[in-house]
């Protein structure tokens, strides 16, 4: 497919980790047990990036990562389905997972601020945030924190603030998720308030397995963002509704 194989970036998704304690799997693992397996091989590999990539990650969290290239932000958020990670706690003491969800959450929203401080500074012509959960799909119930950890919207606060960045950006901005159906691109996420917000859902949940090329188009206001798959014949509808 061309990929660089020493220059691959990875988030987690819950098939990853959150997944791993249900009934059906043979063998079956604690999540927080994947989850410091993950990182540890993540830790493990090194990249080959030239230096005026600047490539970063986050301390304790080495799978949220950013980097620059042809004057686009990148960045990975680990965010994942299971409500985040707040759902379906089978083998770890919940409590103590939760207190692991807090903390990745306000890492998240570090990096995600992060991210768009260091595109600002650099003059970034645009930024791309992937992560795994869709988090344009509300979960219901009030937004979680402290007091409310089960139950609750886990993508709430990241929406928000993802919008609120995007506004203060004013520049082109696509978030790449997966976990629901179609495979799609629009602006719907943002609307009025942020309608230089883009985000497409990609190919690989519920549809064909699949990997998708992104380009970006700096020169084309009307389509920063030029999506193709690499392997099937699959067409990215223009609607995510």
């Amino acid at each position: 497919m061309g990929l660089l194989e020493d220059r691959v970036f990875y988030t987690p998704g819950d098939n990853d980790w959150t997944d791993c304690d249900r009934p059906k799997n043979d063998p079956r693992f604690p999540e927080v047990e994947r989850l410091a397996f993950l990182r540890g091989l993540i830790r493990s590999e090194s990249l080959a990036l030239p230096s005026d990539w600047r490539y970063a990650t986050q301390k304790g969290f080495p799978e949220n990562a950013r980097w620059t290239q042809g004057g686009v932000m990148f960045a990975t958020i680990h965010i994942v389905g299971t409500n985040n990670g707040r759902r379906e706690i089978l083998l770890d003491e919940i409590e103590a997972a939760l207190d692991l969800v807090d903390a990745r959450d306000a890492a998240n929203s570090t990096w995600l601020e992060a991210a768009f401080d260091a595109a600002n500074k650099a003059g970034s012509a645009a930024v791309v945030i992937a992560i795994q959960a869709d988090v344009t799909d509300n979960a219901g119930g009030p937004p979680c924190g402290a007091s409310v950890r089960i139950q609750c919207d886990a993508f709430a606060i990241f929406r928000d603030r993802l919008l609120r960045h995007a506004v203060g950006f004013g520049k082109p901005v696509l978030l790449i998720h997966g976990d629901t159906s179609p495979f799609c691109l629009d602006k719907a996420f943002g609307g009025a308030s942020a309608p230089a917000l883009w985000r497409l859902n990609a190919l690989g949940d519920y549809s064909e397995v699949d990997a998708t090329a992104i380009s970006v188009q700096l020169g084309n206001s009307d389509e920063p963002f030029g999506i193709a798959p690499m392997m099937t014949g699959a067409s990215v509808s223009r609607t995510c509704s």
